[in-house]
């Protein structure tokens, strides 16, 4: 019980933490008014250690399946086993799939803000505003790969911080690069594609995970 109750702490503290250093890290553009561009170097650390910290965080959750408050929160999920595993494959290989092109869009812009870095609007990054921010389904896919409802509850609040991140950064954005921006904001939507943007969106996705998990293999 008493592990338990520590495990939980922690999620909690390294989830909190990571959201506001992460929150810190998407600022630059606003701080560089009090500190100059000596900002984007620290913000920079800012990232890094909200990555670090977040990665604890993941440890945290999948401990918490093995390290419950009581017996029958350690209840698996009344289907059948490979059902669990099907929803953590239709959920987590998209995810990562969005969130490595994510990444690749903003190239050393992912880990290390810099004010010479130019607006991203290619590849995924020209029909959603934030595709790693699929990343958050990935709790998700982990609670039912692990086939738990603890897991599953736990998740939806990671979800709502991932949110709360994303917003903030909006904000940063629009300062930062002004016009261009607003005009990439009105084009597009913050997870889902418009219109007639959807197919080559959808397009980009399943050519993703064939490249990114060999899936034609």
């Amino acid at each position: 019980m008493m592990l338990a109750i520590l495990n939980f702490i922690s999620l909690c503290a390294a989830s909190s933490a990571s959201l506001i250093l992460y929150i810190k890290s998407i600022s630059p553009a606003q701080a560089e008014r009090q500190m100059g561009e000596d900002a984007y170097l620290k913000f920079a650390r800012y990232r890094m250690a909200a990555i670090v910290i977040m990665g604890l965080a993941v440890i945290n959750f999948i401990l918490s399946c093995s390290l419950p408050f009581a017996n029958w929160m350690a209840a698996p999920f009344s289907w059948l086993r490979w059902v669990s595993f099907t929803f953590a494959l239709l959920l987590g290989l998209p995810a990562l799939a969005l969130l490595i092109s994510g990444i690749q869009d903003m190239g050393s812009e992912w880990l290390t803000p810099a004010k010479k870095n130019k607006l991203v609007a290619k590849g995924v990054s020209k029909h959603i505003r934030h595709p790693q921010a699929y990343q958050a389904l990935l709790w998700l896919a982990l609670a039912f790969g692990l086939n738990s409802p603890l897991l599953l509850v736990i998740s939806i609040p990671l979800i709502l911080l991932e949110f709360i991140m994303t917003m903030a950064e909006e904000t940063d954005l629009a300062i930062r690069y002004g016009e261009p921006y607003l005009k990439y904001r009105d084009k597009t939507n913050m997870f889902f594609p418009k219109g007639k943007n959807t197919r080559d969106f959808l397009s980009k996705t399943i050519g993703a995970l064939k490249v990114y998990f060999n899936i034609d293999k």
